[in-house]
């Protein structure tokens, strides 16, 4: 009787510890799914503030990443009147009698066919082109008011991701430096002035980096933000023609691209061509600076931006 109720125990405490078991294996996969949401869903939301703080700044200087725009034109063409008289001009007029009918009927089905008119002996040709449209023009004025709208909207974006951030390790001083920075843009371009504009958005840019290391598992996104940071310093000291400041923000871009160029995990990277044509673009923008030529930096410096965006 002691035995069979010792046995029961013995069952009980089994199942009970099967159970308990079963709950916290759910609660530690339930933890760790939560958590890779949560840095995936942070990531989309520091490449959608990649983007946003991308068109601020360029939208100072009207420069517009997606630079060819599709021209369509029709054209006239004179047909040699020669080529369709010739055939018949050397023939007898009973041969032009007789085939005159079959004549007449083969040209105006071949011209109904082709969607000419025979009045003028002329065919119009459609043309298809890719142009590319002006990366910038220094004396062009930015868009205030859109720009203005640009970042309430950023603003307005910033309030939900501020909320996730918490949620995660990032720091929290740099979430409030990136909120103070985002009010430092905001009273700037209230002010039309472009020249603190640009200084301050390439600041709320440089938080990026911070947020990205804290949170993602992308390994190739990483250094890409943080190399754009460099880029969009060098660009911000175009306005004060720093030269030796944005030589210095190139060089620090090439230098943490390097490192990813080096990284033997990305020699099997679908990416790699990107990465590759992206770092041949960023020795071109360094041989640029010799010039000291903005419009020359512009131009280069949008190649690279287009590269990158392409890889992230």
């Amino acid at each position: 009787m002691n035995n069979k109720f010792i046995n029961i125990i013995i069952k009980i405490i089994v199942i009970t510890i099967m159970v308990l078991g079963a709950i916290f294996i759910f609660l530690i996969f339930t933890n760790s799914s939560s958590g890779a949401n949560q840095e995936e869903k942070i990531e989309e939301e520091i490449i959608y503030l990649d983007d946003k703080i991308l068109m601020l700044i360029n939208s100072l200087n009207n420069i517009n990443l997606q630079n060819y725009q599709i021209s369509i034109s029709q054209i006239e063409e004179n047909r040699d009147s020669s080529n369709s008289s010739g055939s018949s001009g050397g023939g007898s007029s009973d041969n032009q009698e007789g085939m005159g009918g079959m004549k007449g009927e083969s040209s105006e089905q071949s011209q109904k066919a082709n969607g000419t008119e025979n009045s003028n002996n002329q065919e119009k040709i459609t043309i298809t082109k890719m142009e590319l449209e002006t990366t910038n023009s220094e004396n062009s004025q930015p868009n205030w008011k859109n720009i203005q709208s640009e970042a309430e909207m950023l603003s307005q974006a910033w309030a939900t991701v501020i909320l996730d951030l918490y949620k995660t390790n990032a720091n929290s001083e740099d979430i409030l430096s990136f909120s103070t920075t985002l009010d430092d843009v905001i009273m700037n371009l209230n002010k039309n002035d472009k020249t603190m504009s640009a200084m301050y958005i390439a600041k709320l840019y440089s938080y990026l980096p911070k947020f990205i290391k804290q949170n993602s598992q992308e390994d190739i996104l990483k250094p890409i933000i943080e190399t754009k940071s460099h880029i969009i310093n060098a660009y911000a000291y175009i306005e004060t023609d720093n030269w030796d400041k944005i030589q210095e923000e190139v060089n620090s871009a090439e230098k943490v691209f390097s490192e990813l160029m080096n990284d033997v995990d990305l020699a099997k990277n679908q990416k790699k061509y990107g990465i590759d044509k992206s770092y041949v673009l960023l020795q071109e923008l360094e041989n640029s600076l010799g010039t000291k030529n903005k419009e020359v930096f512009y131009i280069k410096y949008k190649n690279l931006i287009e590269g990158l965006n392409w890889i992230e």
